[in-house]
């Protein structure tokens, strides 16, 4: 009995240490999606709009991106 006991604590223990070790491996999808490089690299820009980087409230992070553009035709971002 005790040595099922020990048996049963020691592979428990086995499978909780190999659990904690594996990481799961986290790929980036989008390419500087936060802008934290402080610039646009990664992104292309619809009908020559100005677009800037700031550091002025982002939600995260410390840069984010916004349109600069008095027109009222629709712009986008999109990834290169």
């Amino acid at each position: 009995m005790l040595k099922k006991l020990t048996t049963s604590i020691v592979a428990s223990g086995a499978l909780l240490l190999a659990a904690a070790s594996s990481q799961a491996a986290i790929t980036e999808l989008i390419n500087n999606g936060g802008f934290e490089t402080g610039d646009l690299s990664g992104w292309d820009s619809s009908n020559s709009v100005s677009i800037n980087t700031s550091t002025a409230g982002p939600s995260s992070g410390t840069y984010s991106a916004f349109f600069q553009n008095g027109s009222p035709s629709a712009n986008d971002l999109k990834q290169t």
